[in-house]
């Protein structure tokens, strides 16, 4: 076979700065990227084999010279990324390398080999290889040899096996180890068996059974883990799924219409209960109660959506198919309607809500079938609502606006204010890009109160010529200003970033961002400035995969290190004041093989910082892999004391929770539930203490009647067991108002892309007894606002009352908080999990050493030394409910998985942007947006238990 070398030039956007010859002739990198220090780089590859060179363009300004045999980096400062796949004789993918990818500078090779049919059979893992080699092609034997010692095991390949049919299916696969060897993941392949799966049918959307599928018409995949756990999937002719099943018993049937059209979908708890032969309708309390039900217009456009447990949700299309209106059952009960526009590219332009009560289903879908819901730009003074835009349809008077969006250009700036309209200009800042034309690309957004949406947030964003996102200005609903500025490199990596914000108090916050990176482009360090002032700066250190190893904060002064398994599992961290041990085919649990933690245990000093405990959890799964025991251990307090156990329903709602905690560990939740399909009606515990505020626990305050209520769209609106008689939610199902039996509120404030800004607690200390659903005016005395930041993901967060001006307290970012009022930074110290473990902080102190001589006495200053203090430190239960033995829990309020738990007034809910999810409970307290995703899950289980 004909050798062939092909060249490739990756990256698009990168055909601009540079240009490509072979040939030794020159490729020649932007100058306007940030150079690197000046290296060659050369490298010879096995021209005697075919090959594919990719050489990525990633940073700098330098040359690269190419021919068949070699490349040439004359850096000045770049940063290419090159790859070689080598082919064997049939034009298979033998070998990948990567070239120098390692820490160490070492090429990383990937191996494939083939089976006498030339199905891949081996994919052996990425090894690092001399980096003397520099891209040639290595020999198996002395591939496998090196990969061999490099991860001390003699099977470090994944390695598939086949059935033996014409149709050449995956029959088992291993994973990489010696291990795995004997606990593959299997798949077989059958027909259906006689009474096997029961025949559902449909027509006019009547639900019908009749018997079971006769024997052999459906073909049946077996999948089986590498732990024995199975899901069986039955699949028609037409290749759709009819059935699932999982755990043995657990059957998710798919109905379809004559057109191949889903229309029912029964998890298992409503084809258990539907599992003789029948008709019913849509209405059926079963269907209603579990069921998914979908109807269709002439153009197969969803229209109506029946989701388990909530009213139905209406939608009509345009003339393009687009989604033009919405409804949900919260809605139509006001009255209401979601109505969507769109450009001529089919861009969303703008949407917003219509109070319109006469507006019939049936006619207004017939209407906008003929309609194109396209709107156009209108910069006049007198456009609709000021947005911008026109509106030719539904636009009545008493409408909320939810979200603008503009396109293209920044003409949406001439409708605002001369003075509002300078501020979101963009102004070139030093040593940041260029903006560019921005033609498709999303150049301005409106976000709109949905308390009061006269307000709403606007911000412009800019571009360079590569496409990548350089700027935004922004105007919050206060008027308060905020700049964030990024340098991107060729990849659109961020090296650097600025941001500036205006403050509630009339003051400005600046904070800065440098990222560096070495040459595989992985991040090597940052420093984070506040007010011109060095607050932050880390180390990433990784081993030759690529793996994040060390990781060094406040100059070194501490760190985290993180070690994994041959599979790529985390297995340890050490940090500060922490450190945790994972265990997988090992430890004191039950070996698992496919991927779930068996045991875990974790080291952390006593609250008095007198003795060091050791915590553990050995875990046990049922059939479908649900956590059904925690198994506590701790050295100094003894078995069992944070031990949770659970059961289930097919579906993953809980039927009964043990947990023990306290200090003796003795049970304090002995629970069991009553449901309304998945709704949780009523929970009985007759454990633990019910008035201690100082054990986190399930409290049982409520004893005649339901305990919950829900609305329309099945988010609860009564939690009398927590003594919260109202919650009211807004537009987009997110709670605004929790109103308690004794008065007390919380009251929240949200932009209509989900972005909470404020949140306002307010405690009653008379003597009130508000009935359920209803709510009493706020008189707040506590208010906390955030502003969302653009550099660093993280809220500022202020204090204050109705009394007395906001003051800024806390700047957040993914690596902890700035304490405005102590004026240092504080790190979070993590699990494995991403559960903030400790606050900590560094202080420096200064040692001076009094010094005596024959003639006089003196003072000699030493070098400073840093010690650690340490300002919070949790300690949670497997579904994030903090322990008893936590220090200063009320510190702050990002917890688990780093996600803000409010505990006020014994609320004791974890806001996760979407839903609450209540960690007592285990459950989510409104339905899941993305239930469709998991038709065999709860809507209200918690990550699928």
């Amino acid at each position: 076979m004909k050798k062939t070398h092909h060249f490739i030039l990756s990256l698009f956007a990168v055909i601009i700065p540079w240009q490509m010859a072979t040939g030794f002739d020159t490729l020649v990198l932007d100058p306007d990227f940030i150079p690197l220090p000046d290296t060659t780089f050369v490298t010879n590859f096995d021209s005697d084999r075919n090959y594919i060179l990719e050489i990525t363009p990633v940073q700098g300004s330098g040359t690269i010279d190419v021919d068949s045999k070699s490349i040439h980096l004359n850096a000045s400062g770049s940063r290419v990324a090159t790859k070689i796949t080598y082919f064997d004789g049939l034009g298979r993918p033998e070998q990948v390398v990567r070239l120098g990818m390692t820490t160490g500078h070492k090429d990383l090779i990937d191996y494939y080999q083939y089976d006498a049919a030339g199905r891949e059979h081996k994919n052996w893992l990425p090894t690092p290889i001399s980096s003397t080699n520099r891209g040639r092609y290595i020999p198996f034997s002395t591939y496998a040899s090196l990969s061999t010692n490099f991860y001390d095991d003699e099977n470090p390949f994944v390695e598939t096996s086949y059935e033996g049919s014409p149709l050449s299916r995956p029959a088992d696969l291993r994973k990489a180890g010696t291990e795995w060897r004997s606990h593959p993941a299997t798949m077989t392949y059958r027909n259906n068996r006689s009474a096997e799966v029961g025949k559902y049918t449909v027509s006019n959307d009547i639900l019908h059974r009749s018997g079971y599928y006769p024997a052999g018409q459906l073909s049946v995949t077996e999948a089986t883990d590498e732990d024995g756990k199975k899901i069986l999937t039955y699949t028609d002719k037409s290749g759709q799924i009819v059935m699932e099943r999982r755990g043995g018993n657990c059957d998710t049937y798919y109905v379809y219409d004559d057109l191949g059209q889903l229309i029912y979908v029964l998890p298992p708890n409503a084809s258990d209960a539907l599992n003789t032969d029948g008709s019913w309708n849509r209405t059926h309390s079963v269907l209603a109660l579990y069921g998914y039900i979908y109807t269709y217009d002439a153009r197969g456009n969803c229209t109506n959506k029946k989701l388990p447990g909530i009213d139905e949700i209406k939608m009509i299309y345009d003339k393009g198919d687009r989604l033009a209106m919405s409804q949900n059952g919260n809605q139509r009960k006001k009255g209401q309607w979601t109505v969507y526009k769109y450009d001529c590219f089919d861009r969303l332009l703008f949407s917003y809500i219509i109070s319109s009560g006469n507006i019939d289903f049936q006619q207004a879908t017939l209407q906008c079938r003929n309609i194109l819901f396209n709107e156009s730009p209108d910069l006049s003074p007198g456009s609709w609502r000021g947005i911008g835009y026109t509106n030719n349809l539904f636009s009545q008077d008493e409408n909320q606006l939810l979200t603008v969006y503009y396109y293209d250009d920044y003409g949406f700036l001439d409708i605002l204010d001369t003075s509002v309209a300078n501020r979101l200009t963009y102004k070139r800042k030093t040593g940041y890009s260029q903006q560019a034309a921005a033609k498709t690309y999303l150049t301005g957004k409106r976000v709109y109160s949905l308390t009061n949406d006269d307000q709403f947030e606007i911000e412009a964003l800019y571009y360079d010529r590569f496409g990548n996102h350089i700027a935004s200005c922004t105007r919050n609903i206060n008027g308060e200003y905020s700049y964030a500025y990024q340098k991107c490199d060729l990849s659109g990596t961020v090296l650097k970033s600025f941001a500036e914000y205006q403050t509630a108090d009339g003051g400005s916050v600046t904070e800065s961002a440098e990222h560096t990176y070495d040459h595989d482009s992985r991040l090597t360090r940052t420093r984070y400035t506040l007010n011109d002032t060095l607050v932050n700066t880390r180390y990433f250190q990784y081993d030759e995969l690529g793996r994040l190893t060390r990781l060094s904060r406040n100059n070194g002064t501490t760190h985290a290190s993180y070690e994994y398994d041959l599979q790529g599992n985390i297995t340890s961290i050490k940090d500060v004041d922490f450190e945790q041990k994972l265990y997988y085919n090992t430890g004191d649990g039950t070996p698992r093989y496919n991927g779930k933690i068996s045991s875990i245990k974790w080291l952390t000093p006593s609250i008095d910082n007198t003795d060091t405990i050791t915590n553990g959890y050995s875990f046990a799964y049922d059939q479908q892999d649900r956590l059904v025991s925690a198994y506590s251990s701790s050295g100094k307090y003894g078995q069992e004391r944070y031990t949770e156990e659970f059961t289930y329903d097919k579906q993953g709602n809980i039927a009964m929770l043990y947990r023990y905690g306290g200090e003796n560990g003795h049970l304090i939740d002995e629970t069991s539930w009553n449901y309304n399909g998945n709704q949780v009606t009523r929970i009985t515990d007759i454990s633990g203490d019910q008035s201690a505020y100082n054990i986190k626990e399930y409290h049982d305050y409520n004893h005649s009647g339901d305990d919950f209520y829900y609305d329309s769209n099945g988010n609860m609106t009564a939690d009398l067991d927590r003594d919260i008689v109202t919650i009211r939610y807004n537009a987009i199902d997110l709670p605004d108002t929790v109103q308690f039996k004794n008065g007390s509120t919380i009251i929240y404030h949200y932009l209509a892309d989900g972005r909470k800004i404020k949140a306002q607690y307010t405690t009653s200390y008379s003597a009130i007894i508000v009935p359920r659903g209803e709510t009493l005016a706020s008189m707040g005395l506590t208010i906390r606002a955030m502003s969302s930041m653009s550099a660093w993901n993280g809220p500022l967060e202020y204090i204050g009352s109705p009394f007395a001006c906001d003051s800024l307290i806390r700047i957040h970012n993914r690596y902890g908080y700035y304490d405005c009022r102590e004026k240092e930074f504080r790190y979070y110290a993590t699990d494995y999990q991403g559960n903030v473990r400790t606050v900590y902080s560094n202080i420096k102190i200064n040692i001076i050493k009094p010094v005596k001589t024959l003639s006089s006495s003196a003072n000699i200053v030493l070098p400073p030394i840093r010690l650690v203090k340490v300002h919070q430190r949790m300690q949670y239960y497997p579904d994030g409910l903090p322990y008893d033995e936590c220090y200063r829990a009320d510190e702050q309020p990002y917890k688990y998985g780093e996600l803000e738990f409010i505990e006020m007034h014994g609320f004791d809910s974890y806001d996760n942007g979407r839903r609450h999810y209540s960690p007592a409970m285990h459950r989510f307290t409104s339905f899941d947006p993305l239930a469709e995703h998991f038709y065999h899950e709860s809507p209200y289980a918690h990550c699928g238990n």
